[in-house]
């Protein structure tokens, strides 16, 4: 496992958050809307904006603006005037922006959306060649993300995939955790756009570690935070104040920042998205299908996402991951 490798300046970089969007060195690029991406994405391409942009016109302010249909999918759209003014090319597919982009950043729904992202009409391998590098940031599984890497490399192009820990709030610090495989000559070129986004990055190995290592961590937190909802429903159920629960949780070795905050949702039962349950129960799928290609059981794991399943049932898909103790409640 390797850290951080040396920073090296980017002279042109493309950017795909959210649903479609593309930035350059100065350049950006929505397409029109699709599939919901993480909301983390959003601060994610807030920092590396301001990060590239810095120079020319100070920190840059991307405003996105949630709509949802009829058929209840939401949709974004991306505000580009203010990378437009410093000089930006508007692209409108993601074949458009990696025409313009030595590297692409890339952070969609789910693996479906990545995959079309890639192979679908205009897609990356339109324009992907030896001069290019493409970085994947949607929390995917590893056979995803070898199919991807696998199709990139076939047309010359460098692979990376650089999988992101943290919710919203750490996109917004710049806190988040990055753990990167592929090409690490990749990764060594990326460093100072992932020190806009986030901490401490990683570099895991062969295609696929990274995704690995994601999903298992996510499997940890989503188990834990169910734990911790089932454990508030019952404190409710007993007589016991939940604020309670938690001032003496705090003082145990339980105390994190993670229960910490989505205890205190709980309690104020706002559930604002910091990390959408949907994506959690996603996650969650994906690492129940990485333990049935090793032949390995997760029991508690396959419990506890049938508890996010009925919350998404129930409409809670949007609201953070923390509104699975409404689920719990019943």
């Amino acid at each position: 496992m390797g850290g951080r490798g040396g920073c090296k300046p980017l002279r042109r970089v493309g950017l795909g958050v959210g649903l479609r969007l593309g930035l350059r060195g100065g350049a950006v690029g929505a397409t029109p809307r699709g599939s919901c991406g993480d909301a983390r994405g959003v601060s994610v391409a807030e920092s590396s904006a301001s990060a590239r942009c810095s120079s020319a016109s100070g920190a840059l302010s991307c405003r996105w603006v949630g709509r949802r249909s009829n058929d209840g999918r939401c949709s974004f759209l991306f505000q580009c005037d203010e990378f437009v003014k410093v000089g930006a090319a508007h692209g409108l597919t993601p074949s458009d922006v990696i025409q313009v982009a030595d590297i692409t950043f890339a952070c969609v729904a789910d693996p479906k959306a990545a995959k079309e992202m890639v192979f679908g009409n205009c897609g990356v391998l339109c324009e992907i060649g030896p001069s290019k590098g493409y970085v994947e940031m949607t929390n995917i599984d590893a056979e995803t993300s070898k199919d991807i890497s696998e199709a990139i490399m076939t047309k010359g192009g460098r692979y990376l995939e650089a999988q992101v820990q943290g919710s919203k709030l750490q996109a917004e610090d710049g806190t988040l955790v990055v753990l990167a495989a592929g090409d690490r000559s990749l990764f060594d070129d990326c460093q100072s756009c992932f020190e806009a986004m986030g901490k401490n990055s990683f570099f895991l190995g062969d295609v696929g570690s990274a995704s690995k290592m994601n999903l298992i961590l996510q499997l940890m937190t989503g188990v834990c935070l169910a734990g911790l909802a089932e454990g508030m429903a019952l404190a409710d159920r007993a007589g016991l104040q939940q604020k309670d629960v938690m001032e003496i949780l705090t003082l145990t070795n339980l105390n994190c920042p993670l229960i910490y905050e989505k205890g205190n949702a709980i309690i104020d039962g706002g559930f604002p998205t910091h990390q959408a349950l949907q994506h959690m129960a996603k996650d969650l799928k994906l690492a129940l299908g990485m333990g049935d290609s090793l032949d390995h059981p997760l029991p508690i794991t396959a419990s506890v996402n049938e508890v996010y399943k009925h919350a998404k049932r129930l409409g809670y898909g949007d609201h953070d991951v923390s509104a699975v103790y409404i689920r719990t409640r019943f």
